[in-house]
């Protein structure tokens, strides 16, 4: 999956304020197995460092990536990424 377009929308605040009022946002956000993964330091680092290997291969992503709900909600956020 190609998640480029979520990237580019994090890194623009303006963008990032827009997608906080954003339900499935939201949805995903508040969501226990993505609560779990924005708590481990692995995962934080990897990100920190963008370490794809390290993000895509952490078993909290994988179970993120693995649930269909979570998954359609991070593929809509990536589509919608660039009308925002």
């Amino acid at each position: 999956m190609d998640f480029s377009g979520l990237k580019n929308l994090l890194e623009d605040r303006e963008k990032l304020s827009q997608l906080l009022k954003d339900d499935g946002f939201r949805k995903l956000i508040e969501n226990p197995k993505v609560r779990e993964l924005l708590r481990d330091e692995s995962f934080i680092k990897a990100a920190q460092s963008k370490n794809i290997f390290k993000l895509v291969t952490n078993p909290a992503f994988q179970q993120i990536m693995q649930d269909n709900e979570l998954r359609g909600i991070l593929l809509q956020l990536n589509t919608s990424a660039g009308s925002i």
